[in-house]
C-alpha cells in the first residue's frame, strides 16, 4: 500500500467512527517506509474527534506540528547549505 491508499482508509475510519483503527494505520505508516501526511494526521484527528478522544486529538496534532517543524527546519538548513556554496 502507498500514502494514498492508507489515507482512504484512515479517511474511511474517520466516516465510520473507528478512531482507534484509524490510530493504528497511522503508527503502521510510522513504522514502514511511508510518512504519514497533513491528510493522514487531519483524518486520523476528525476520527478522535468523532469518538471524543480528545487527549488523543492534542497528541496527533503536537506530533504533527513537531513534524512539520523539524522538517521546515531540514529545509530551510539544505537551503542555506545551497546557497554557501
Amino acid at each position: 500500500p502507498n500514502i494514498i491508499t492508507y489515507n482512504a482508509f484512515i479517511s474511511a475510519c474517520e466516516r465510520n467512527q473507528q478512531w482507534r483503527h484509524a490510530l493504528s494505520l497511522l503508527e503502521v505508516m510510522r513504522y514502514t517506509a511511508l510518512q504519514p501526511s497533513a491528510v493522514s494526521y487531519n483524518s486520523a484527528i476528525a476520527a478522535c474527534v468523532g469518538g471524543w478522544q480528545w487527549a488523543q486529538v492534542l497528541a496527533l496534532w503536537s506530533h504533527m506540528h513537531d513534524r512539520e517543524a523539524s522538517m521546515a527546519f531540514m529545509q530551510s538548513q539544505g537551503e542555506l547549505l545551497a546557497h554557501s556554496q
